[in-house]
């Protein structure tokens, strides 16, 4: 679960883990065997302003210069139960580049959200089977 309070924000990034980002031997260095496919984002609250992901490579935009200019490509307005789905790898097993997002800054009241990542092969999680967090999260929604 994530909250954003005013003025807070994520720099875009991709939800990937790249390989070449990681030494020989770190726990990421699986290259595509085992990766983040797909990213699906719940927004939990409504916020009065700001506070959207921001996609600055949607419909193919070229590599932004600054990783916090949500004005480029579209952005997703937070609205309470609203979710947002996207890949982060294409159906070949290649990164996609455009999956770049942020959180753009919040600028009135508090963003509460949260994110599920599916992943290209099973991952061992006792997430699921936390009950204390499936509460908070059904009370959220």
């Amino acid at each position: 679960v994530l909250r954003y309070l005013p003025s807070q924000h994520y720099a875009a990034h991709h939800d990937f883990f790249d390989p070449a980002d990681y030494q020989a031997g770190s726990r990421k260095d699986h290259g595509l065997a085992t990766n983040r496919l797909a990213t699906i984002f719940f927004y939990l609250n409504n916020v009065e302003a700001g506070g959207e992901t921001g996609f600055p490579r949607s419909g193919g935009l070229d590599q932004p210069r600054d990783f916090l200019d949500c004005t480029l490509g579209f952005a997703a307005k937070p609205k309470k139960r609203r979710v947002v789905i996207f890949y982060s790898m294409l159906p070949s097993g290649e990164f996609d580049q455009y999956s770049l997002h942020a959180g753009c800054d919040v600028i009135n009241g508090t963003k509460w959200a949260a994110n599920y990542w599916l992943w290209n092969t099973p991952q061992m999680s006792s997430f699921s089977q936390n009950s204390d967090i499936k509460a908070m999260l059904q009370e959220l929604l």
